[in-house]
């Protein structure tokens, strides 16, 4: 069986737990997430960086999220691609495979800062950014597209393996809120 990022991890990601944390971090967020949105109606979001879709259907799979806007150019460098052996047909492929299942789902085929003119600040509830792991880069995403949410931002990969972003949320944010098993993170702005 072929690995994924979320849905089935390498084992060795898993070598301290014998639980897929890659999955249950991300769950926890949602539960997290239900706090500040239950109440609430038409809540959207953006998700920067989907790749083949799992967390996004995830995200949707919650129900909480009126519109989830994702950000995926479907081309570039990734590491993921070598790490998992793919290339980014199968990875588009899976993308539409995995968020069959909802139609409040729109994908943007562009790069982060090529898609930043498209949405008036204030527009998303929620924004999860989860695209390139290099300083530079998650830090130019959180400066793009925090004036573009209203409530939470966050991400993926807050931990001692992807040092840039540990370094880009701490200067930006000094902490995150909250961290969860996965690394993703979380800063309610508002």
């Amino acid at each position: 069986m072929k690995n994924t990022l979320r849905y089935n991890p390498p084992s060795e990601w898993n070598k301290d737990n014998n639980y897929n944390y890659q999955y249950f971090g991300l769950i926890r967020l949602c539960e997290h997430l239900v706090s500040y949105f239950v109440e609430r109606k038409n809540i959207t979001m953006l998700e920067i960086g989907s790749y083949k879709g799992e967390s996004t259907s995830i995200f949707a799979s919650t129900g909480l999220f009126s519109k989830i806007t994702c950000l995926e150019p479907f081309e570039g460098n990734e590491e993921a691609l070598d790490l998992l052996d793919d290339d980014w047909i199968r990875v588009k492929k899976e993308f539409w495979t995995n968020t069959r299942h909802w139609n409040n789902i729109n994908l943007v085929q562009k790069f982060s800062y090529d898609a930043i003119d498209q949405f008036p600040n204030k527009h998303f509830d929620f924004i999860y950014i989860d695209a390139n792991h290099k300083y530079e880069d998650i830090k130019s995403d959180i400066n793009m597209y925090l004036p573009k949410c209203k409530k939470i931002i966050g991400g993926h990969d807050y931990g001692n393996q992807h040092p840039g972003v540990m370094k880009a949320v701490n200067e930006i944010f000094t902490f995150p809120d909250v961290i969860f098993d996965d690394g993703s993170w979380i800063k309610v702005i508002s």
